[in-house]
């Protein structure tokens, strides 16, 4: 994942990132398509790059960051301190710029009350962000100085939207935790006569444990490559252990078109 905070001068990669801890939303698989679509129309002339780091040029894996720079490893300290946080939507606009003096970052500009008060709350806890005002957005690619206006105020993303029931939490060991917004079992403990429940939260943490163990992220792709039967089934193989069914894992990684990395 590409890790950038936005310093008081300039654009700054944070080196140390294995020293920081972030909380972030997925973008579902109808906007990523599409940003897919804007992306491959980028001229891979235009795209900013380092030998030797794959920070930069095109983001692989869209998202939303919704508070960079945390110090806390917990989890739960987490989830408690967004409590009061609901489900929400986010709205998407053109396609902007960050003009810098070594690139630009050509993104898609989001609209989200929900976030906005999320990244409120977790301002709460200890973190060195030093973003003098949260705005939401999607980064597309990392460009040449200059390149970015020719592919910015574009619209194809204006007047779409979509809901978000969940954060991630990844942690300074870049473990992942899938916390859920307005879930009355947001720690999937111990229901009623003491049953344990695996629920979504539980099993898409696991099934992204399961990937990260096989090398997946590395061997298939990231989140949203295909995925084929002998893939499904090597997950279904390592979580079985688990006491977690095929089905559940299928379920999880079911797209619209077949099988997909989480």
């Amino acid at each position: 994942m590409k890790i950038y905070k936005l310093g008081q001068s300039n654009w700054v990669k944070v080196a140390e990132r294995d020293e920081r801890s972030w909380v972030h939303i997925e973008v579902p698989k109808s906007i990523m398509n599409l940003t897919q679509s804007l992306r491959d129309l980028i001229d891979p002339d235009d795209l900013y790059e380092e030998k030797g780091n794959d920070h930069y040029g095109l983001e692989t894996e869209p998202h939303i960051t919704v508070k960079w720079g945390l110090y806390t490893d917990d989890a739960d300290e987490v989830r408690e301190t967004i409590d009061c946080c609901k489900a929400g939507e986010v709205e998407l606009g053109e396609t902007s710029l960050f003009e810098k003096e070594d690139y630009d970052v050509l993104k898609i500009t989001c609209e989200s009350k929900g976030l906005s008060k999320m990244n409120k709350q977790l301002g709460s806890l200890e973190n060195d962000d030093s973003h003098p005002k949260y705005n939401a957005h999607i980064t597309l690619a990392y460009l040449l100085p200059g390149k970015g206006p020719k592919y910015a105020g574009r619209t194809e993303f204006v007047g779409k939207s979509f809901k978000y029931n969940e954060v991630i939490f990844e942690d300074t060991k870049n473990k992942e935790t899938i916390i859920k917004l307005d879930n009355i079992n947001k720690k999937a403990g111990m229901l009623g006569d003491g049953f344990r429940k695996w629920d979504s939260y539980v099993n898409s943490s696991m099934i992204r444990e399961a990937l990260k163990a096989l090398n997946f992220y590395n061997l298939v792709g990231p989140r949203g490559t295909p995925m084929n039967e002998d893939h499904v089934q090597a997950v279904v193989n390592k979580l079985r252990p688990n006491g977690i069914t095929e089905e559940e894992v299928r379920s999880v990684l079911k797209g619209p078109n077949g099988y997909v990395m989480i």
